[in-house]
């Protein structure tokens, strides 16, 4: 049973589909810590095999085409990517499969790929399949908002 949502989540991630694999398993199977070991090492294979494939099929290209205007960009990549990387974990605000593509065509390696991600994606993870008894009811009170 581990084995088969692994591969449903890792296969998820890989294909850059919407967290079907995260619903799946964590919410009805598992406990928090199993569910959690499961879908964090899941989801880094996934973006790691995504980031792979990007690098093998794209990076050349893209390398030698912009290579004047990515001068600059894979400088900074070399020198702080790993930073750059848990910063883009961590917001929310970019969705991971563009993330898993674009740092395949950079000059990060694939083992600081690999860590990063499995540690900026933690905490998300965390958060996404903690289960909330009676979500359907959660309302936001006027109380949570401050007066305009």
């Amino acid at each position: 049973m581990h084995s088969s949502f692994c591969c449903l989540c890792g296969g998820d991630r890989t294909l850059s589909s919407r967290g079907g694999g995260d619903v799946v398993g964590n919410r009805c199977h598992f406990w928090l810590v199993t569910g959690l070991v499961l879908v964090s090492f899941a989801s880094t294979i996934g973006a790691t095999l995504a980031f792979i494939i990007s690098r093998l099929l794209l990076r050349d290209m893209v390398q030698s085409r912009f290579s004047d205007k990515l001068q600059s960009i894979n400088a900074g990549i070399e020198k702080d990517g790993a930073f750059y990387l848990f910063g883009l974990r961590l917001v929310p605000l970019f969705p991971f499969f563009i993330i898993n593509l674009v740092m395949g065509l950079t000059p990060i390696s694939t083992w600081t790929f690999a860590w990063v991600s499995q540690v900026g994606m933690l905490l998300g993870t965390a958060v996404f399949i903690t289960p909330v008894p009676n979500w359907q009811s959660l309302t936001l009170s006027p109380a949570f908002f401050p007066p305009v």
